[in-house]
């Protein structure tokens, strides 16, 4: 029998003893298989049930849920953690009508555990799971938490208000994994949980935030950006491949300036403060050609800006969410480079997080 291979060792984070626990990295490298083995595991032998989340209710149609357990079936060396796990009474886990069962086939045919071990739900419906009944739950699985595309609004509220639905009943066991590879360092998690270290958080290493509630007490949440694991595959190249075997935070290429700065004149200078990240916004004319652009980088000086588009309330009219082609001629620019493309960057990573931004704030961009 071929025996499980073991990339990504889930007993570090768990020794933490956090029910909540954040795991992110380079693709491919185990964290999720051992996620979904440490909560079957736990379904098989401890009756704990399991949830598995994603983001949107487009994401949790039940082929997609039966293929994300595909691998416990059977992984790529040919083990069945599954079947071994239960001494051949299953083989794997399957989804059914927003249930999730054990499963085996007998003559051909699929038979199903008389008792789910879990269900499959999504943060967008968390309101609809309220009036719901979820006795015996045990671990949350939320996958793909990072994203480079749009979050649901409010989300980490969401989150937590779809936590306190599933487990309302106080249990020291209960496990709450997130998990996601390194997409994006710009997420609402990170601002709204205060946990900040996670865009520089190094590879291998594991943080332990102390949060305080409201009552005076503290809830441990660990994060773990996971160890990258070297890889014999060909196949990748270029940013892709710093990526998907290296662990790095998502980017692509985006345009550079043309020449050194000092080659620009400078018409307008904003800074954007958004999500605990702060970038110069700065409108230039090419000298020789007079051709505009706006370039973007990442700030952390002491200047004094008249104009700020931040997520931080101000009764100061200079200082507002977002771009505003009424404020002045200069912003009706800005506004123009962004929709002719005319926007450079200081270096990818920066085009990365503030896109993000956009993408998921209204900034008039």
């Amino acid at each position: 029998m071929k025996k499980r291979k073991i990339k990504f060792n889930i007993k570090n984070i768990l020794a933490k003893k956090c029910r909540w626990m954040f795991i992110i990295g380079m693709r491919s490298n185990g964290k999720s298989y051992e996620v979904k083995y440490d909560a079957i595991e736990r379904a098989y032998k401890e009756g704990k049930k399991i949830a598995y989340v994603r983001r949107w209710d487009t994401d949790i149609k039940a082929k997609a849920v039966s293929s994300y357990f595909d691998d416990m079936k059977q992984a790529s060396n040919g083990y069945k953690a599954i079947e071994e796990m239960t001494d051949g009474e299953w083989q794997g886990v399957t989804a059914y009508q927003g249930y999730l069962y054990f499963y085996r086939y007998e003559d051909g045919k699929m038979i199903k555990s008389n008792d789910d071990i879990g269900r499959y739900l999504a943060v967008n419906m968390a309101e609809h799971y309220k009036s719901q009944t979820f006795i015996g739950y045990g671990t949350l699985i939320y996958e793909e938490v990072l994203t480079n595309k749009v979050y649901v609004n409010d989300e980490p509220h969401m989150l937590m208000n779809l936590v306190s639905t599933i487990f309302r009943d106080e249990d020291e066991d209960i496990r709450i994994y997130l998990v996601a590879n390194t997409i994006s360092r710009v997420s609402p998690y990170i601002s709204e949980w205060g946990l900040n270290n996670i865009p520089n958080q190094k590879p291998d290493t594991i943080d332990v935030y102390h949060l305080k509630r409201d009552d005076g007490t503290v809830v441990d949440f660990a994060v773990q950006n996971t160890e990258v694991i070297e890889t014999k595959s060909k196949l990748f190249f270029g940013n892709s491949q710093k990526q998907i075997q290296g662990g790095e935070w998502e980017t692509k290429d985006m345009p550079k300036l043309e020449k050194p700065l000092q080659y620009y004149a400078q018409i307008y200078d904003v800074l954007v403060d958004y999500d605990n990240f702060k970038f110069r916004l700065m409108l230039l004319c090419d000298e020789e050609n007079g051709g505009l652009t706006v370039y973007i980088y990442p700030y952390n000086g002491k200047k004094k800006f008249n104009r700020i588009i931040t997520d931080k309330y101000s009764t100061n009219p200079l200082i507002t969410p977002f771009i505003d082609s009424k404020m002045s001629i200069a912003e009706r620019m800005v506004i123009d480079c962004f929709r002719k493309g005319k926007v450079a960057f200081s270096d990818n990573l920066t085009a990365a997080d503030f896109t993000s931004l956009t993408k998921n704030y209204r900034m008039g961009v």
